[in-house]
Parts: structure tokens; C-alpha cells; sequence
């Protein structure tokens, strides 16, 4: 199911039901797909005791500590013979909307799960960085700065797009350089576009190059790249330090 709470920032609660009707235990994996919520807390309740409480955790989380090593949050949930338990689910996320589908699998159905996405963006992945090779090999030939303008494009795209979907988390997260894990994914959409910007302004623009309207434009765009990356970097030491005071 999709969970759409829109732009808000409170906490939320999510009452989910669970049911094992066969006759024997059940073990299946609670998912919630979505890698930078700010928190999930679950709870397993039974007979209205909690019997699992998993804690917190939030998109800063290392992959390594988690119940299952996956950049999405996953719960393993085992359930008695002809039983009903209940989830309650606690979400949060700052200022951004809140969206949290999730879903139960089975482990076989979970590491197919696992197994298809993995196949899906590795062959993403290999049809960008083709495509970058290619303008590389471009500019050597050419030495046309256009060529280069455009594999910075693809770059970003393909940083931008694994970061979305949690693949690169686990390498940020060990990183943890000069922007949060937030901002490295707005980093690389900023820093797409104005690459992209740059190629259409020397590939198709390039009869307009002493225009000083566009000239003009194109350097608001660059100094309000640069004061956005600034503030990026400025923010995470806020954040980590100030915040909560």
C-alpha cells in the first residue's frame, strides 16, 4: 500500500494489521520503502502487549546496523499459527513531504525483490556510463568542451537517481563529507542542471556567445550554484550541532 501524507512536518502513525492464517509460524519482512525518512519506530503488538519493539532508526543509519542489511527499512515479523498481531509504525520526516509505501514479503519474495531492482539499475547504470565513456572518447576526439559539459550531465543523472532510490546510501553514509546525505542528492540535481546549462549554451547557443543577456544569465546561474552549494555545506554542521538546541 502507498501512504501519502503530504507536505507536513509532525509525526505520524500508521496502524497496520498482520495476519497468519495457515498452521504453522509465519516469518515475513515489513517493508517500507523509502530510505530517507528521518524516523521509523515499529512496534509488534500482541494481545495488546508489545513483543517487539525494533527502535529507531532514520536514513543516517548504517546499513551494517540494521536488522537487514538493506538501504530501505526492513522488518523481520514472525507470527504465531491461526494469529493476528498488529504493527504500529511511527514516521517522521523535516520538511519534506512524507511518503512511505510498504508492504509484507515473504523472504523468498523479499530477495526477488532485491534480486530484480539490483538487475534493473545495474543495467541503468551501464547504459549511462556507456553514454558517458562516449562523450569522453568525444572530447579526446574533438576537444570540444560540450562533450565534457554533457558526461558531467550523465554523472550527476546517474549519481542523482541511485541516490533516490538508496543505492548509494551506504557509501555517503561512510563518507559523510562537507553535505548530509539530503543535500548530496540535491547536490548532484543542481550540479546536472547547470551542466546541462553549459551544453546548451556552447552546443546551441554557441552563435549567441557575445549576447550579454545571455552571458548575464548564465552567470546568475553559476554564482546562484555556487551561494546554493555554500549554504548545502553550511547546513550540515548546523543541523548536526544547532538543531536540536
Amino acid at each position: 500500500q502507498d501512504f501519502d501524507f503530504g507536505l507536513d512536518n509532525v509525526w505520524f502513525w500508521m496502524k497496520v494489521p498482520v495476519k497468519n492464517q495457515s498452521n504453522s509460524d509465519k516469518k515475513l519482512y515489513f517493508v517500507i520503502e523509502n530510505p530517507y525518512l528521518d524516523l521509523v519506530h515499529v512496534y509488534q503488538v500482541r494481545n495488546q502487549k508489545i513483543i517487539n519493539d525494533f527502535g529507531e532508526s532514520n536514513y543516517a543509519t548504517p546499513v551494517s546496523n540494521r536488522l537487514i542489511k538493506y538501504h530501505h527499512f526492513v522488518y523481520p515479523i514472525n507470527i504465531l499459527p491461526n494469529h493476528a498481531d498488529t504493527l504500529y509504525v511511527k514516521i517522521h520526516r523535516h520538511f519534506l513531504k512524507v511518503f512511505a509505501p510498504f508492504y509484507f514479503l515473504e523472504e523468498e519474495e523479499f530477495n526477488q525483490l532485491k534480486s530484480d531492482k539490483n538487475l534493473i539499475y545495474t543495467l541503468f547504470s551501464g547504459v549511462i556510463l556507456t553514454l558517458f565513456l562516449f562523450s569522453i572518447i568525444n572530447y579526446f576526439v574533438n576537444f570540444q568542451i560540450y562533450f565534457l559539459y554533457y558526461s558531467g550531465y550523465l554523472i550527476c543523472i546517474l549519481g542523482s537517481v541511485l541516490l533516490v532510490e538508496g543505492y548509494l546510501l551506504e557509501y555517503f553514509q561512510k563518507l559523510g563529507f562537507l553535505f548530509s546525505i539530503y543535500n548530496w542528492r540535491n547536490v548532484f540535481n543542481i550540479l546536472a542542471a547547470l551542466s546541462l546549462s553549459l551544453f546548451i549554451k556552447d552546443l546551441m547557443l554557441k552563435g549567441a556567445g557575445n549576447h550579454r543577456f545571455i552571458n548575464g544569465v548564465f552567470w546568475v546561474s553559476i554564482v546562484s550554484t555556487i551561494v546554493s552549494l555554500i549554504l548545502m555545506a553550511i547546513e550540515k554542521p548546523f543541523y548536526e550541532h544547532r538543531w536540536h538546541q
